[in-house]
């Protein structure tokens, strides 16, 4: 939503694909500076764990083919493997050419792609393909990009390993912040004032790739020397 609003602010003409179940009803906000298109998810309701969520890339594929044939896209930029399927829309040479951009954002992978063991034998790749099919369809999405965008260089370094990308595409884009962050007017602290104890605000899930355990280290470490 961000990256959409702050291109339409840019005077670019700017179209964001969704996926729901048709008969599902998602009110929008007001005034939105950009077009939402809806693809199709298969799906009594919107779950991540829909049964024939693997299908959505084929319905995303269709929406993106319309508005490509509509305006003449530009770019296309994927988030996940809803994008698998965009590549093959430049195979025809007929086809308006567009450019096509991935920022994948996983900070891990699963074990078998990380460590090689997918491409060990015919039945392990099968095997894969079963059990994570949304990682099969990201490789597809990432390796048919022209540049793969991570927000680190550690993610940056996990897809070029699991997916064999060449680095010559790989650009490393951090995480923009809001303006408002900007604004803030923090007024220094007088010389004789009490030491203030640093402190962080986080918001997520407790989980490990989250790097809370590196958050409360950069606080101990950022915090006053004990007394002596």
């Amino acid at each position: 939503r961000a990256l959409a609003r702050a291109l339409a602010s840019q005077g670019h003409a700017v179209q964001v694909v969704y996926t729901k179940p048709p008969w599902e009803q998602v009110p929008l906000p007001d005034a939105l500076p950009y077009e939402v298109v809806w693809a199709t998810l298969p799906a009594l309701r919107s779950r991540s764990n829909a049964l024939l969520r693997p299908t959505t890339p084929w319905f995303v594929a269709r929406a993106v083919d319309r508005l490509v044939r509509r305006g003449g896209a530009a770019v296309v930029h994927g988030n996940g493997e809803e994008a698998a399927f965009v590549p093959e829309l430049r195979a025809n040479p007929n086809h308006r050419q567009f450019g096509f951009v991935m920022t994948p954002r996983y900070p891990a992978l699963p074990a078998a792609i990380e460590n090689g063991e997918v491409q060990r034998s015919v039945v392990a790749r099968a095997l894969f393909a079963v059990t994570h099919t949304k990682y099969v369809l990201l490789g597809r999405a990432l390796r048919g990009a022209d540049f793969v965008c991570p927000t680190s260089r550690f993610a940056a370094t996990l897809v070029q390993r699991a997916y064999g990308l060449d680095s010559q595409k790989l650009r490393v884009i951090p995480n923009g912040i809001s303006d408002e962050f900007l604004k803030s007017n923090h007024a220094r602290e007088p010389h004789d004032a009490p030491v203030q104890v640093p402190f962080a605000i986080y918001f997520g899930r407790l989980a490990r790739e989250k790097g809370v355990h590196t958050l409360l280290d950069a606080l101990a470490t950022a915090g006053p020397e004990p007394e002596t």
